[in-house]
């Protein structure tokens, strides 16, 4: 009885450990070699090993070997093709197949650079460009291509053999308002990588100097004057800069303007001082090229009040005298407060002083106009307060 189950146990032992088949072992996934070494487990009841690999429906390797390992020859396999094999052990009893096992040949799987600078999308201020990407384990060189589209049929750049993961790019090569497109590669001992995604950027140039339509003449007697300009294609802004020295070493008074004009605010200005300045119109790369520097100084005239009574009506008086050799008073007034304007144009339509800019209470008002400094001739003083406009003619004889 007990030899019995020792039999039965001995049996058991050794069927159970046996093999039901081959099991691939190598090569499986991705591989970077065209003559792999294909292993499997051995099979111990096993005569001979029939080894087969197929690509698709063709069978590209179909071959024995005596030991559970196969050396592929040179020129069996190809690059990027999918491939499925399975090993037979052939005994006595007939062959026992694997299941199939999948792999697929990428000779080089070197990462393309990573573009750094420019990033994709970029707006650049002047011409002068240094490039930068990631560095390539294992490059030898890089090339870099510049287009004007992102298909690169047509690049107005290609330069290869770079030993650095960088370039600096020459000054006049590329045009401003352009969008270009750049991408690069890298070489290495077993080829070139793929060419990195591309990303684009755009080259702007320093603004023009705006121009000016409307500025204080010489001599004015408002302490916050008007200033006027066209629009600068490609401009956000305008900077207005004011200083007490033609150097502008000194700047007192600096502000960024959305519009197109401006009226300096109270508190800026001081009387008998002369002011320069200066306009440039703003974008992303800042200013621009400065426009002329301009200078004014601001007479001490000013508006004197000789009546608080409320009139019925906004109205200009005629100046007196009139004609007149070097000045003029001119009175006006007001039935409501309002914003006053009163600016003196020369006959063709030139604005050549601007007497007053404030917001006035009702009342009856006069200033005094200074025309030593201009030339003979017909002058036309306009009044504005709210939709009220009235002009008067007035006579500068010398």
């Amino acid at each position: 009885m007990k030899r019995l189950i020792l039999l039965a146990l001995i049996v058991f032992l050794v069927t159970g450990s046996a093999k039901t088949q081959p099991t691939p072992i190598y090569p499986t996934g991705t591989i970077n070699t065209l003559t792999p070494l294909f292993d499997w487990s051995d099979y111990p009841p096993s005569l001979m090993y029939k080894i087969q690999v197929n690509a698709g429906i063709n069978t590209v390797i179909n071959d024995s070997t005596p030991v559970s390992q196969y050396q592929t020859p040179f020129g069996a396999l190809a690059e990027n093709t999918l491939y499925y094999w399975r090993v037979g052990a052939r005994t006595s009893a007939g062959v026992v197949w694997s299941g199939y096992f999948s792999f697929n040949i990428i000779l080089n799987t070197v990462l393309p650079p990573t573009l750094i600078y420019p990033p994709n999308n970029s707006v650049l201020c002047g011409s002068s460009i240094v490039f930068d990407w990631s560095d390539v384990t294992g490059a030898i060189s890089y090339q870099i291509q510049i287009a004007q589209g992102v298909s690169f049929t047509q690049p107005v750049l290609n330069i290869s053999g770079l030993v650095n993961s960088g370039y600096a790019l020459q000054t006049g090569i590329l045009q401003y308002g352009i969008t270009y497109y750049w991408r690069v590669r890298a070489v290495t001992a077993n080829g070139t990588t793929n060419w990195s995604s591309a990303s684009s950027f755009t080259i702007l140039s320093a603004l023009p100097a705006p121009v000016i339509t409307i500025a204080p003449p010489g001599m004015i007697n408002t302490l916050t004057p008007y200033f006027a300009w066209n629009p600068t294609n490609g401009a956000s802004g305008y900077r207005l800069s004011i200083s007490t020295s033609p150097g502008f070493g000194t700047v007192m008074y600096d502000t960024l303007v959305t519009g197109l004009s401006v009226t300096l605010r109270t508190g800026v200005l001081s009387y008998n001082i002369i002011y320069y300045w200066r306009l440039a119109a703003v974008n992303v790369c800042g200013n621009g090229n400065w426009s002329s520097v301009w200078n004014f100084i601001v007479e001490e005239t000013g508006i004197r009040q000789i009546s608080g009574g409320v009139p019925s009506e906004f109205k200009l008086y005629d100046n007196y005298p009139n004609p007149f050799n070097q000045s003029s008073v001119i009175g006006f007034q007001c039935s409501m407060k309002s914003g006053v304007t009163l600016k003196v144009y020369d006959v063709s339509g030139k604005e050549v002083r601007t007497l007053v800019n404030e917001i006035l209470l009702p009342g009856v008002y006069e200033t005094t106009f200074d025309g030593s400094s201009l030339s003979s001739g017909v002058y036309f003083v306009r009044m504005t307060a709210g939709a009220f406009t009235e002009i008067n003619r007035i006579v500068l004889m010398k």
